[in-house]
């Protein structure tokens, strides 16, 4: 077997002879920055369920990967393990230390990201042999600390499994604005609904799909033509995006530190539902959007984020011209040990 060289900070040495993902259930990160790389490698992949497995697997020269989170069973497996490990990396796609001062966020959630970057993410950073990031701000704003982990930006890509077909949209037909959000996605859905109703009030063609807790289906009930889906988990959602077609996704994006750390992910899920993007005007969305080629980028301002949607709604054929534009490839971004790894073997 073509064994590897552990690529880091000179913590490890020992050859490479398997990947271990670490995570909490099937989820979307590993989902967009792990398993579309890694089904190409010929070494062997473990996966290490927090939230099934009650001990760790052999860990014996492995390459482990930590998909946002451990617990302490975890971490003193892998500090146990540390002197038969090839590497440890961290795989973050948010800014957890952002979250816990973001007034927009619920609390609750809040408290849970302090409590986890409070009790971990020192232990996780003394063992990682390098940090892989979803975004240069987070990347500039973890090479800016004193500590000697290698940062490397990671980009998302395009889901795994081949992309759905989608049927073409018919002259005439009902026009789906859809915004697919999460918990901490609350102050944009909100900041939204003005938007949607003075859309449902100028158009009958309009159709609202949003994806939001039981706080938001409560804000939402009075938006004409609006239904709101329970969130839901993620492969519940992959078929959800891949069975049903969007026409119009809104990707709005609230300044704040949390929100200027995020990926472009929602371009790709967009793209994987059928629809066309409207964008904030950020650095998050403009490396990947060119406007009115691939997408709309946009000022957060909520008139011309109205007009826009009806224009959209309205104009078939710039729909479909922008949705070919989607079609290219959008450069992605790897660690080089991700690619070291991928490459093992081949």
């Amino acid at each position: 077997m073509n064994h590897l060289s552990a690529y880091g900070a000179g913590k490890y040495t020992r050859p490479i002879k398997q990947v271990v993902i670490v995570q909490r259930g099937t989820n979307a990160t590993e989902r967009h920055y792990l398993a579309p790389r890694l089904a190409r490698c010929a070494l062997p992949v473990v996966c290490w369920d927090l939230l099934a497995d009650s001990s760790a697997p052999n860990l014996e020269d492995a390459y482990v990967i930590i998909v946002r989170y451990l617990d302490r069973a975890a971490l003193q497996a892998i500090r146990t393990a540390r002197p038969r490990l090839a590497g440890v990396a961290w795989l973050l796609d948010d800014d957890l230390a952002a979250a816990s001062s973001e007034l927009r966020l619920p609390l609750r959630y809040r408290y849970r990201m302090a409590r986890f970057w409070l009790s971990f993410s020192r232990a996780i950073q003394d063992i990682a042999s390098e940090i892989w990031l979803a975004s240069d701000v987070l990347v500039e704003r973890f090479a800016s600390s004193e500590d000697s982990v290698s940062c490397f930006r990671i980009d998302p890509v395009a889901d795994y499994g081949p992309a759905p077909v989608h049927m073409p949209h018919k002259p005439g037909e009902p026009v789906t604005v859809f915004y697919h959000g999460e918990i901490t996605h609350r102050g944009e859905c909100l900041w939204l609904k003005p938007i949607l109703e003075d859309v449902q009030r100028r158009t009958q063609r309009a159709r609202i799909e949003i994806i939001g807790h039981p706080d938001i289906g409560a804000a939402m009930h009075d938006v004409p033509r609006c239904s709101v889906i329970p969130p839901m988990p993620w492969q519940k959602y992959r078929a959800h995006i891949d069975g049903t077609r969007g026409d119009i996704g809104l990707a709005p994006l609230l300044p704040s530190r949390f929100n200027g750390a995020r990926s472009f992910v929602k371009y790709l899920e967009i793209v994987r539902h059928g629809g066309v993007g409207l964008f904030a005007h950020t650095r998050v969305y403009r490396d990947v959007v060119v406007d009115a080629v691939n997408g709309r980028l946009l000022a957060m301002d909520r008139q011309l984020w109205a007009e826009t949607i009806l224009d959209l709604v309205e104009d078939d054929e710039e729909r479909c011209r922008m949705r070919a534009g989607t079609l290219r490839r959008i450069p992605a971004l790897t660690p080089p040990s991700l690619s070291q790894l991928v490459s093992a073997g081949t």
